[in-house]
């Protein structure tokens, strides 16, 4: 086995894709951490675009699950430039892990689209807008 980052780490990432329009690729952890760096053998920074963890439950099951960006990510002049969309099984205080989450929780299965504004390179948690908000009783 070869480390295709070795001067990286991770704490449970679930999901590697390109970053549309750049030389980056994005982690996303399970614990809600959204992830970019550089797509180079020898990178040693990462950068944190966004951090869930507050609002994101995270063990058994759950987590941040997915990550899309819009068709127009890094489109210079589309107002549709920034966005991109999570999707994650919320809660306003979640339950740290590791270890099984209790069935008596009651959280949300959400999609939320977040920006990142032209000329920063992170997303604030503020900058997300619900799109889908889905009482999840199965854990």
């Amino acid at each position: 086995m070869v480390q295709a980052f070795p001067h990286l780490s991770f704490q449970d990432p679930l999901m590697i894709i390109p970053v549309p329009r750049s030389t980056q690729l994005c982690v996303i952890t399970r614990e809600g951490q959204v992830e970019f760096f550089d797509n180079n053998p020898n990178v040693r920074a990462k950068t944190l675009v966004l951090d869930l963890s507050s609002q994101c439950q995270a063990w058994n099951d759950c987590g941040l699950l997915g990550i899309a960006f819009h068709p127009d990510f890094g489109k210079p002049g589309s107002p549709n430039r920034g966005y991109f969309y999570a999707w994650y099984n919320y809660n306003a205080h979640p339950v740290p892990g590791p270890g099984t989450v209790s069935e008596t929780i009651v959280t949300s299965d959400r999609l939320e689209r977040f920006t990142i504004s032209p000329g920063r390179t992170t997303a604030e948690l503020k900058s997300g807008q619900v799109l889908i908000d889905q009482t999840d009783l199965s854990l």
